[in-house]
């Protein structure tokens, strides 16, 4: 959203800077327009870079990842600078020439093909967190998973090793039984609580 509202707004600045040089003589009212158009353009950066700010941080972002979004944003941020130097130059002595125009002309070109750039970071930067989340979940899922098996194959080999102690003279005594009843039911608890033995 903010990527599309800063392209929004470099076209509605070129508009105006060329309104402007149409004549060559930059009145007060054109020179207020383009310092309004200058401080949206810097509003809607601002809110461009909190978001990358928040990406950045995010703990799930991988290194390789992050370091090119990193990049990106500089790249962008430099862009948007000498985009800017560009256009006070431009109005500074209230004239706006040819050559100044094409420096602008220039920069603007520059600023959309580093912000493009920095929107492709982005989107990266978001699918490589999603996927590292995705992972780490899908470890965690495993981890517990084969805790769980462990779990009852120790409960099986409990099971066996009791029914084998109580089958040795053909006989199950009264405790005998009440010790693989145990065995089971604790089987059968922890395929109830999260383990499916089928």
């Amino acid at each position: 959203q903010e990527i599309g509202d800063i392209s929004e707004e470099l076209e509605e600045l070129k508009n105006n800077i060329d309104d402007v040089v149409g004549d060559g003589i930059i009145t007060k009212s054109e020179l207020v327009v383009i310092q309004d158009s200058i401080k949206q353009l810097d509003k809607e950066k601002n809110e461009l870079i909190a978001r990358y700010n928040q990406i950045y941080s995010d703990s799930y972002l991988g290194s390789s990842t992050k370091s090119e979004l990193k990049i990106a944003c500089d790249q962008y941020m430099l862009a948007h600078t000498n985009l800017v130097t560009a256009i006070e130059n431009m109005v500074k002595d209230w004239k706006a020439t040819e050559d100044e125009k094409t420096q602008f002309n220039s920069h603007s070109t520059i600023y959309n093909t580093r912000l493009g750039e920095f929107a492709v970071a982005l989107d990266k930067a978001l699918k490589n967190i999603t996927d590292n989340k995705t992972q780490y979940q899908i470890s965690s899922l495993n981890k517990q998973l084969s805790q769980d098996i462990a779990e009852v194959e120790k409960q099986v080999d409990s099971l066996v090793t009791d029914f084998e102690g109580t089958i040795a003279d053909g006989l199950i005594d009264e405790a005998e039984l009440l010790i693989i009843k145990n065995s089971i039911n604790d089987l059968d608890s922890n395929s109830k609580n999260g383990f499916n033995l089928s």
